[in-house]
């Protein structure tokens, strides 16, 4: 076990010296049977001569203000406009995503090349107006609803007022016979009134 281990271990160092010098602030830690365990703290991708990072600095050289993107989950830094070693640089910066940070802006500018980042829009705009449009057609079928709504209950109010006028109409009439009848039979009898 110790001879494969004494075999193994220039193996071990060999690949620690190349990792470290392709990324200099990767941080190994040697765990039990030579087992190395590697994080990297820090790291960046850059792209020389970007189109973006040139026209940013172009502005920064006029305004003063730098390009600083920030990662919209945990707020660190993910991305920067370099103008500090000659040629102008967009770099990826994140310790956990500049890997992923620099695929995204690879695909955005495939994206922005072969025209589908405006396809996209155009696909968001157009749900946003079919959106648009279902909410107002949505707000027109609330709005029949509660006129429905409101006729239905004005209509049983309406039926029930039209019932007390008939019911009241029915009293007057009935208590106008009775006095007719009465003014009669003391007419016809010659009785008291």
């Amino acid at each position: 076990m110790e001879r494969d281990r004494d075999i193994i271990q220039p193996e071990i160092e060999n690949i620690e010296m190349i990792l470290k010098k392709h990324i200099p602030k990767l941080r190994l830690k040697r765990l039990a049977n030579n087992v190395l365990e590697g994080r990297v703290v820090k790291g960046e991708i850059a792209l020389k001569n970007d189109g973006l990072a040139i026209k940013v600095g172009d502005i920064q050289k006029e305004s003063g203000l730098k390009l600083r993107v920030y990662d919209p989950d945990d707020g660190e830094l993910a991305e920067i406009g370099d103008f500090s070693k000659g040629s102008p640089e967009l770099e990826t910066v994140h310790p956990k995503n500049f890997l992923t940070h620099m695929q995204n802006y690879k695909k955005l500018l495939d994206d922005l090349n072969t025209g589908q980042f405006y396809d996209r829009i155009r696909k968001i705009l157009d749900t946003q107006e079919k959106l648009a449009d279902s909410i107002v057609q949505l707000k027109e079928v609330q709005g029949k609803q509660e006129q429905i709504q409101a006729s239905g209950f004005q209509q049983p109010d309406e039926r029930i007022n039209s019932s007390m006028d008939l019911v009241d109409n029915l009293a007057k009439q009935f208590f106008s016979a009775l006095t007719q009848m009465r003014d009669y039979v003391v007419a016809a009898t010659g009785g008291p009134r």
